[in-house]
């Protein structure tokens, strides 16, 4: 029962420790680049490449309201570099697994588009990589970083650090910030 307690706790003080301005800089972020015409990218790796899969299907449908096919507002265009498997295996088999994100966002971004990333650690080669590369396309890059930021936190251009060293606590901080996000959206994409 400690576990539960000390698990809880955890998450409840992480979550309070978010600034809520640091929340709406994203919301405004992807709002600013959807307004431009461009797309927002996102990457993770395991627990948050579900979170990224979860973020896209919030941002280009549940936005829209309860009857999304009457919808005037606009659409988010947002893709996940997560949900490519043919694309991931084969930059991972035939190159290196640090590719995998980099080399499909060299191939889709543009001008005015976003890149998202959701890290825990924020060392992962891939995540690393695709920052690199987003520097490089001149793209503007925000992070969902967990644990100190790790090295993602000194070359992207903004983030939110869930302060936990626990995996848990920051996947599911990282999933709350998400929603929040998407409760932030609804009032651009709605017709009410």
């Amino acid at each position: 029962m400690n576990r539960l307690i000390d698990y809880k706790t955890a998450l409840i003080e992480s979550i309070e420790s978010l600034e809520h301005g640091n929340i709406s800089r994203l919301a405004d972020k992807i709002t600013e680049t959807s307004s431009s015409g461009g797309t927002v990218f996102v990457a993770g790796n395991g627990g948050s490449a579900a979170t990224s899969s979860h973020f896209v299907c919030d941002l280009q449908k549940t936005v829209l309201g309860k009857d999304p096919l009457k919808n005037s507002q606009g659409r988010i265009r947002i893709i996940s570099l997560t949900d490519n498997i043919p694309s991931i295996t084969a930059w991972s088999n035939d190159q290196h697994y640090k590719h995998i994100f980099s080399e499909p966002l060299r191939s889709y971004a543009r001008s005015g588009d976003m890149l998202l990333v959701i890290t825990g650690s924020g060392n992962s080669e891939n995540i690393i990589e695709v920052l690199k590369t987003a520097k490089e396309l001149e793209i503007a890059s925000f992070g969902l970083l967990g644990f100190s930021g790790g090295a993602a936190k000194d070359i992207l251009d903004d983030f939110i650090i869930v302060e936990s060293n626990h995996y848990g606590v920051v996947e599911d901080a990282h999933s709350i910030i998400m929603h929040m996000v998407t409760e932030l959206l609804k009032g651009n994409y709605q017709n009410e």
